[in-house]
Parts: structure tokens; sequence; C-alpha cells
């Protein structure tokens, strides 16, 4: 459950949530080795431009 809005009404505060899951291991793959490579380019650029 993840909580989407938080409002009041009447003096009562009202709250929308969603349900949701997480991603399963193969979807977290490809997000995994997009960020190694553009911290690898990062680390690149740093160092070639000190």
């Amino acid at each position: 459950l993840i909580p989407l809005s938080l409002y009041l009404k009447d003096g009562k505060v009202k709250v929308n949530l969603g349900v949701c899951r997480g991603k399963k291991d193969y979807d977290k793959r490809d997000v995994m080795l997009e960020k190694a490579a553009k911290r690898d380019i990062d680390r690149q650029m740093k160092e070639r431009y000190r």
C-alpha cells in the first residue's frame, strides 16, 4: 500500500491509497545494467576532464 494523497474533510484526515507490487528480478536487471553503464561513463568523464 502506498499513500497517494492526504487531505482534510469535515475535520478528519482522508488518505487515498494505491495497491502496488515490486518489480520482478528480470525487470530489475535491465535497470541495474543501465545504472552501472551510466555510472561508468560519468566516472570516465570526471577523470578525463580533471
